[in-house]
């Protein structure tokens, strides 16, 4: 949505770093899949990878996150804040 013109590979990359590429491909329509008016048929947690996905696949300047991690364990945030502090350090 925020970058329409992103190949396969970038928006597979912003699954993955948003740690949803597994549950994507797992999916029997995998990046098909319909998720529902405003990700209705998805989790929570999903939900929140969902739009981290979308921020990051814009590769913006600056991202502001609110509650990013609401909805995960406390595994998941630490290996997300990880995720996110790789990608802050990276080149654009």
């Amino acid at each position: 949505m925020g970058r329409p013109a992103a190949t396969d590979e970038a928006i597979a990359e912003a699954a993955s770093d948003a740690g949803m590429l597994e549950f994507i491909r797992a999916q029997l329509d995998g990046f098909d899949t319909a998720v529902g008016v405003n990700g209705l048929w998805l989790s929570s947690e999903m939900t929140q990878r969902l739009a981290l996905a979308r921020a990051l696949l814009r590769k913006p300047a600056i991202l502001l996150l609110d509650e990013i991690a609401s909805a995960l364990d406390p595994a998941e945030e630490i290996a997300l804040n990880k995720t996110l502090d790789r990608l802050a350090r990276s080149p654009p």
